[in-house]
């Protein structure tokens, strides 16, 4: 099944920071093994899970799938999926022109496969490539950046979709877009340039002090009733969460007080947090599937640690980008939702611990393989099932909050 696989999915966003769709690394089920894989059996093998398991359950939420293959799977007789309308098929940058290769790419893209070009720095001898392919990748870290804007301009007649990868940053982002990229791909979202001494608008601050009232131990149930009776578009939303099939109960809920009781005070507060976080952020919505399945992962592997909170765990995940989405730094963030003591050394302990759970999450999230040896293979081996579980949740959960 495609929850065992060890795989890796990394968005690619529009210049409107819309998901276009996502590139999927095969790893197979050695946990031991850290290198990237895009060999014969490797691709064939993402393939089957892809054709048998992965498009049935639509893990990948929505956009195209992007996989790459190397010289051997384009040369063997292995498989192409006859219906692939929604693939990406990505050539190594190691893919030679041959005369074999080039004939095999015309006869796939004449039964509607499209291609794209992994790594292309303008060489002459890619050329060849070119009328074959929908979508160039340039490597924003390695490529020149000198006269791309030109080059790029320079291939207009073909009609190809320009990816930018490797976009580390929101410097990064808007040279890309200025240069003329279409699409792009990386961790900026993640990382965006934390805007200091930015004066925080008067409708941030009140989701603030709602997210301190819900963030202390002490809150009851008539506190967050009242939190999400101030505000139609709370409780509209918390009935469409409560009512979806996640939470299969056996009648309706229709009011906040149902859902209270049904739920638990711990999954409201969890929820109206997510909630408040949306409404108030200018952040694509992408990144709260991220910081969803962060989130879930933690809270389901919390439930392995004795006498582990989940709630914490849950928390946690979600205000791992915090300060991404309100765009204010964490540290202030935490003093203004007054969080106690052993509540904060927690959630400060596990954000910038490289050994923590949460660093666990992230790296396998931004396929680090060199940083896997860091954590025990017993570790890595829950966090991935309890991850790809995770995925399907968020993207479950996706389809309420937009």
């Amino acid at each position: 099944m495609f929850k065992n696989s060890m795989l890796a999915r990394q968005a690619i966003y529009t210049n409107d920071n819309e998901i276009y769709g996502f590139e999927l690394l095969y790893r197979n089920n050695d946990e031991n093994t850290a290198d990237i894989h895009c060999d014969l059996s490797a691709t064939s093998e993402l393939l089957v899970n892809l054709c048998t398991c992965a498009l049935e359950e639509n893990l990948n939420g929505k956009g195209l799938l992007f996989i790459k293959f190397d010289q051997s799977f384009i040369t063997s007789d292995a498989f192409f999926p006859s219906d692939a309308s929604n693939i990406v098929f990505e050539i190594l940058h190691s893919v030679k022109p041959t005369k074999d290769v080039l004939n095999t790419i015309k006869k796939l893209k004449a039964k509607g496969l499209k291609f794209a070009l992994e790594d292309y720095a303008f060489e002459k001898e890619k050329e060849a490539f070119l009328p074959l392919i929908s979508i160039i990748k340039i490597n924003m870290l390695t490529c020149p950046l000198d006269n791309l804007k030109e080059k790029i301009h320079n291939l207009d007649a073909l009609n190809i979709t320009f990816l930018a990868k490797n976009v580390e940053s929101e410097h990064y982002f808007n040279k890309a877009n200025d240069i003329g990229f279409h699409l792009f791909q990386g961790y900026y979202l993640e990382r965006p340039i934390i805007m200091k001494g930015k004066k925080v608008s008067p409708s941030r601050q009140v989701a603030l002090r709602l997210m301190a009232i819900l963030c202390r131990d002490d809150v009851t149930v008539t506190e967050v009733s009242e939190i999400l009776a101030c505000d139609p578009r709370l409780i509209y939303k918390i009935l469409k969460i409560v009512n979806c099939p996640l939470y299969p109960f056996k009648r309706e809920i229709e009011n906040i007080k149902e859902a209270v009781v049904m739920l638990g005070l711990e999954t409201i507060k969890q929820w109206t947090i997510i909630l408040l976080l949306s409404a108030e952020s200018e952040q694509p919505q992408e990144l709260f599937r991220t910081l969803l399945t962060r989130a879930k992962t933690c809270e389901l592997y919390a439930a392995e640690i004795p006498k582990a909170l989940k709630s914490d765990f849950f928390t946690l995940g979600l205000f791992s980008g915090i300060d991404a989405i309100l765009k204010i730094e964490l540290k202030a963030i935490f003093a203004e939702l007054k969080l106690t003591l052993p509540t904060r050394t927690f959630f400060l302990n596990q954000i910038n611990d490289k050994k923590s759970l949460l660093s666990a999450v992230k790296v396998l999230e931004r396929d680090q393989q060199k940083k896997f040896t860091l954590f025990p293979p017993s570790m890595l081996t829950n966090v991935r099932k309890y991850y790809f579980d995770s995925i399907k949740w968020a993207d479950e959960l996706m389809e309420l909050l937009i």
